[in-house]
C-alpha cells in the first residue's frame, strides 16, 4: 500500500542564518510534524492516500470474493473495476461489522472494456467486493482497485 500526504509544512521559527525557500511537503517530515501539531489542533489536517489493487483476476460464473478491507478510519473510499475482457461482469460490494457476517450493498454490471467506480451506500467497518460474469459459462479478465483517503 502506498501512502502519500498532502498538507502544509508547519510554521517554524525563522533561522537567523539561512531560510529554505521550498514550501513542498516531504513525506517523512510532514508525518512527524503533523503528529506533533495534532496536539496543538492542527488547522489543516493531513490527508493520507491509500491504494490496494488486485490485477488480472480471471472471473467466471461463480462469485469470487476479494480480501476484505477495514474502512473504519477512512474518510472517503471507493472501488474501481476495470473489465479487460469482452464479457460483462457483475461487481458486488458487501459490508460487514465483524468480518464474518456480510450484507449486500451495491451491485453494478461492467460491460466488456469498460471501467466503473463503485462506492458503498452504507457504512460498516469492513467492505469487500465480489466479481462474477453475467453468464455462467463465460470468463473475463478484471482489475480491481481500492482507493481511500484518511485524515492522519
Amino acid at each position: 500500500m502506498g501512502q502519500k500526504t498532502a498538507c502544509p509544512r508547519p510554521k517554524r521559527r525563522k533561522p537567523t542564518h539561512r531560510r529554505r525557500k521550498s514550501n513542498r511537503c516531504r513525506i517523512r517530515r510532514t508525518r512527524r510534524s503533523c503528529r506533533s501539531r495534532r496536539s496543538r489542533r492542527c488547522p489543516t489536517p493531513c490527508l493520507v492516500f491509500t491504494q490496494r489493487r488486485a490485477l488480472a483476476i480471471e472471473v467466471n460464473g461463480e462469485a469470487q470474493h476479494l480480501p476484505p478491507v477495514d474502512v473504519s478510519r477512512k474518510s472517503v473510499y471507493s472501488f474501481g473495476i476495470v473489465n479487460r475482457g469482452d464479457k460483462a461482469v457483475v461487481a458486488h460490494i458487501e459490508i460487514s461489522p465483524d468480518n464474518a457476517h456480510y450484507a449486500s450493498d451495491t451491485e453494478e454490471t461492467v460491460q466488456g472494456g469498460e471501467t466503473l467506480a463503485l462506492v458503498p451506500m452504507r457504512f460498516l467497518r469492513f467492505a469487500r467486493i465480489s466479481v462474477r460474469t453475467v453468464e455462467p459459462g463465460q470468463t473475463s479478465l478484471v482489475d480491481v482497485y481500492f482507493q481511500a483517503q484518511a485524515v492522519g
